[in-house]
């Protein structure tokens, strides 16, 4: 952690800003492996300049623009989701996405995708717990389909495929 804090300011003394943010992304994936992710969400939100209402943070996020804050996206969005924060990790993934398909990120499309697909079976475990049929079937749908679409690239396929098979077999 302290690496990552120290190599932002390095960067922000060399007035790299691009290198600031791969720095704090980096540095909100360590908080993620250390379990902290609301210290993720907190770190990325402010790094993006977003705010918590769910209003704003659509308005936000339409401004954010297309390049590394993808990572920095993606990140927010899985952070978002594991502390049970499923409506705005999807708004921010989906926004994540877009960004992705108009850059032609083929990897990053993907690996969205299936963060997206996770934040369904999130949606679906959740739809569980107050035994809502009509939805976990939605919410399956739609994770079968991101799952299946994130199976495109060769670099996450057999993780794609393993998250679709897993899902409950109610469509």
């Amino acid at each position: 952690m302290k690496t990552w804090e120290r190599t932002a300011s390095l960067y922000k003394q060399q007035n790299n800003p691009k290198q600031v943010l791969v720095s704090q992304v980096k540095q909100a994936k360590a908080l993620q492996n250390l379990g902290l992710y609301r210290r993720a969400v907190e770190l990325l939100a402010s790094v993006l300049n977003l705010s918590n209402t769910k209003q704003d943070l659509k308005t936000t996020l339409e401004k954010v623009p297309a390049s590394p804050e993808t990572a920095a996206l993606r990140t927010l969005g899985d952070s978002l989701r594991v502390i049970g924060n499923l409506p705005q990790a999807k708004l921010v993934l989906e926004r994540t996405l877009v960004i992705a398909q108009k850059l032609n990120l083929p990897e990053t499309i993907a690996l969205t995708q299936l963060s997206l697909g996770n934040t369904s079976r999130a949606q679906i475990n959740f739809d569980s717990t107050i035994d809502d049929r009509e939805r976990i079937q939605v919410d399956t749908q739609a994770a079968l389909n991101f799952y299946k679409q994130a199976a495109s690239a060769p670099a996450i396929k057999v993780q794609a495929q393993l998250n679709q098979l897993s899902l409950p077999r109610c469509c």
